[in-house]
């Protein structure tokens, strides 16, 4: 199931892209793209938690690269917790994981905020960060696999 949720939101990722409708610039704002994923992932705006085959997690692992100086920094967040990284100030939401029985997923909503402005606020996916890039001119944000304890 988590395979196929990954092929629907890359293909709406990709049509948002073709339309041209995905700017991350947005202040925030939801697109149609993250609407869907959300439902999928059972975001709680959608009333459809129950029937995600997601698991919800305590923390994930964040990977900050500033692309200026080279530098990596790796950082383990608690759901609610937020750091800052030079400019931008990142906040972990919610985390998933995908069911032990499933090919391996890890999933973070990220609130990431520069000069008091939302400049992206969505789901990232570790096997394909490229679903949902968080395009910046200086940093790259990533969420890495590690080992989870399902809440």
């Amino acid at each position: 199931m988590s395979r196929i949720v990954n092929y629907l939101a890359l293909i709406i990722g990709l049509i948002c892209v073709a339309e041209d409708c995905c700017s991350h610039r947005d202040g925030g704002e939801h697109r149609m793209a993250t609407a869907i994923q959300s439902i999928f992932l059972g975001d709680e705006n959608f009333d459809s938690k129950d029937q995600s085959p997601y698991l919800e997690v305590s923390d994930a692992n964040i990977q900050v690269l500033d692309k200026i100086s080279g530098k990596v920094l790796h950082k383990r967040f608690k759901v609610g917790d937020a750091a800052v990284f030079g400019t931008i100030k990142i906040t972990v939401v919610k985390v998933r994981s995908s069911p032990p029985d499933e090919e391996r997923e890890i999933i973070a909503l990220l609130k990431i905020e520069e000069d008091n402005k939302v400049v992206f606020f969505d789901w990232i996916f570790a096997s394909s960060p490229s679903i949902n890039l968080f395009e910046h001119q200086v940093y790259d944000v990533r969420v890495e696999f590690n080992t989870y304890e399902a809440d």
